[in-house]
């Protein structure tokens, strides 16, 4: 699912871009500094006045929380029991 996820984040940063705006493999990031990649992402798209890419971007961040959400709360309880 994480490999889905971060192929989704290059298709997005690439989607209609120049390629100069599509950054470095992803894949090796851990989940909370791909978030922290993608929140400064979402910042510079913003800043460059690109409101669909950051909303793209902003959207993925919400998925990538979630999916740690629940990986979590699957964590805690296998633990419990």
């Amino acid at each position: 699912d994480e490999i889905r996820f971060v192929t989704r984040v290059a298709d997005a940063a690439s989607d209609g871009q120049p390629a100069a705006k599509v950054k470095d493999d992803l894949s090796h990031l851990s989940p909370k500094e791909l978030i922290e990649v993608l929140e400064r992402q979402m910042k510079e798209a913003a800043a460059e006045l690109d409101y669909e890419l950051a909303a793209r971007l902003r959207d993925q961040i919400f998925e990538l929380q979630a999916a740690g959400s629940k990986r979590r709360t699957r964590r805690t309880t296998a633990k419990s029991r």
